[in-house]
């Protein structure tokens, strides 16, 4: 478990520096969106059976990997083991996480990220 997390932090690292540029910073709108995708392409690169990037569950299930996200799912940013049966769960925090996900600036990025993954 260690292992992978300390390989984990060395995925996030490099795919913050990948983005990071003067006057774009976390919290900054779109920093998120462009730290996620950033890691992805780590995690793709990688070609670690064991790491997954933003599987989509519902209801403790896998889901197919370009399924829509639907109400009541959850999408962590990188899992670690088996995708459907993960042993570590990393959730990114980039300053712009709301406590009250009804938040109208919320709901409107879950309306935009659930665009993407259905085409």
């Amino acid at each position: 478990m260690d292992k992978a997390h300390a390989q984990a932090l060395g995925l996030v690292r490099v795919a913050i520096l990948a983005i990071g540029r003067l006057g774009f910073r976390p919290g900054m709108p779109g920093y998120g969106q462009e730290l996620d995708r950033a890691l992805e392409y780590q995690i793709t690169a990688l070609h670690d059976p064991n790491f997954h990037a933003k599987p989509v569950y519902l209801m403790g299930h896998l889901m197919p990997k370009f399924a829509a996200i639907l109400p009541g799912s959850s999408v962590p940013d990188l899992v670690y083991g088996p995708a459907d049966k993960p042993l570590i769960v990393f959730e990114l925090k980039t300053g712009r996480a709301a406590r009250n996900i009804t938040d109208a600036q919320i709901v409107e990025q879950k309306k935009k990220d659930s665009k993407k993954c259905t085409g």
